[in-house]
């Protein structure tokens, strides 16, 4: 089913590139835990929603709390796969597609317009996510500091597709 155009026509949902067609696969809700900067683990939940006409995927990470953040995934002009991390650093690093594996995707921070007011601040780098099945994936952040990979804030996210319960019946 596709979505009303201005004009009323019904307009067929977009296909992106075989990177976004992956993480168009991860609509739904997924819970897991995340790897402390203490060396403990946090509970984590995580959305994915196909939207603006299937031409991009919103990931919210830590819904409703002071750390939301989210993600934008698209395909650029040249149908490459990027992201835009709206992140609680008040920043939004700009990353692309480095390379795409059978199980995985990695991104990393793109060089011109990367959505950084300064390099030495603060940020995310680089993501991998590896799809360890139809439901279980992981995501691993790499964050920057003084322009530098800093290990204490680069754990795992480790996540499982949440399933909802069947409709019972009247």
């Amino acid at each position: 089913m596709g979505a009303a155009s201005a004009n009323g026509e019904e307009k067929k949902a977009s296909s992106g590139s075989a990177e976004l067609e992956r993480i168009k696969k991860l609509a739904g809700k997924w819970a897991g835990k995340h790897g402390d900067p203490k060396g403990g683990m946090t509970d984590i939940s995580v959305e994915y929603t196909v939207v603006a006409g299937g031409s991009a995927v919103m990931e919210r990470v830590f819904s409703g709390t002071p750390m939301e953040m989210v993600t934008m995934y698209h395909d650029d002009k040249k149908g490459r796969l990027t992201l835009t991390h709206y992140c609680m650093l008040q920043n939004q690093p700009k990353m692309a597609v480095t390379a795409a594996k059978k199980k995985s995707i990695s991104f990393e921070l793109t060089k011109e317009n990367n959505g950084l007011k300064d390099p030495n601040e603060q940020h995310r780098h680089a993501l991998t996510i590896n799809f360890l099945g139809d439901d279980e994936i992981e995501h691993h952040w790499t964050l920057y500091d003084k322009g530098k990979p800093n290990a204490d804030h680069s754990k795992p996210f480790k996540l499982k597709r949440v399933k909802s319960a069947p409709a019972s019946a009247p």
